[in-house]
């Protein structure tokens, strides 16, 4: 039971280890929590110290980055993949706009729908038009070109993948939750479950001084019918991808922007991990589980 230092033994049975954190002492009297890498024994790293949420766990393994967080305003003009009734050789436009993850929002998909807070509109063109009312998930993320995702949930890409400039931890996002609609230009008053994706690709988003990479937005809607609710669709259909295929949208708009532009920018630095502010703490996501799995 006498360390033999010299040796390479930070603990040796019954004695306790070497600045360890709870962990047994091994066959080869080391222990993670020693200060010591032991990559025989699968330690990728060693701080010496029993904090399990530092940036070296208890069981001596590097956790994985954070999940990017963002905030996204954004305004502009797509095609809705139809044709304008009042010119058949003009391709029909959406437009949109708003702003998510402003003043505050929680990033994952939750159960909840008050942890994400914003406001966005779209608009076909002679097709009716939409409003979002509350969100229940935020993703963000970072992708080349060459569509491999890149996730420090620090900095991501340059002018070409965007978003650069700014920096910001993310080049896509996509948002879900409920809003109010109508197909003609009345009141927005059927309840609805909508998903939206984006891409930020650098600036500006379009026009003879864009590069080669314009932005892109993309917004499903589902109209509920049956037992459907607007809830239980936009819980189904959140950014993850752990549910399985669900029903085809009722609308399906997007593509490269006409016009205008998207921008994914870091969160608000003093609202991270709270929301609503000022005091309501993010919670932890679900555990990816589908909620409609018996």
């Amino acid at each position: 039971s006498v360390v033999q230092a010299a040796h390479g033994e930070t603990c040796d049975p019954p004695g306790s280890a070497a600045g360890g954190n709870g962990q047994n002492c091994r066959s080869d009297c080391t222990v993670c929590g020693d200060g010591v890498i032991q990559a025989a024994d699968g330690e990728q790293c060693d701080d010496g110290n029993n904090i399990d949420t530092d940036s070296c766990n208890n069981q001596c393994q590097t956790p994985p980055p954070p999940a990017a967080g963002c905030r996204i305003t954004a305004g502009g003009k797509i095609p809705n993949g139809g044709v304008d009734p009042g010119n058949p050789a003009d391709i029909s436009a959406a437009t949109f706009g708003g702003q998510v993850g402003a003043p505050c929002g929680c990033i994952g998909s939750f159960d909840q729908f008050n942890h994400i807070q914003g406001n966005w509109t779209d608009s076909r063109k002679h097709g009716g038009s939409f409003h979002a009312l509350d969100f229940n998930s935020l993703v963000c993320g970072c992708v080349g070109t060459d569509g491999v995702a890149v996730r420090d949930g620090q900095l991501c890409g340059d002018r070409i993948i965007g978003p650069t400039p700014p920096a910001a931890p993310a080049n896509i996002a996509c948002f879900t939750g409920v809003g109010g609609y109508t197909a003609t230009n009345g009141r927005r008053d059927t309840l609805v479950a909508f998903r939206v994706e984006v891409e930020d690709r650098g600036e500006p988003a379009v026009g003879k001084n864009a590069n080669s990479t314009l932005d892109v937005y993309r917004i499903r809607i589902w109209i509920p019918t049956g037992t459907e609710t607007a809830d239980d669709i936009a819980r189904e259909v959140a950014c993850t991808d752990s549910c399985p295929a669900f029903r085809a949208p009722d609308i399906d708009d997007g593509g490269d922007l006409l016009h205008g532009n998207i921008q994914i920018h870091p969160q608000i630095a003093p609202h991270v991990g709270t929301c609503p502010v000022p005091d309501e703490t993010c919670p932890q996501p679900p555990d990816g589980t589908c909620p409609f799995d018996d």
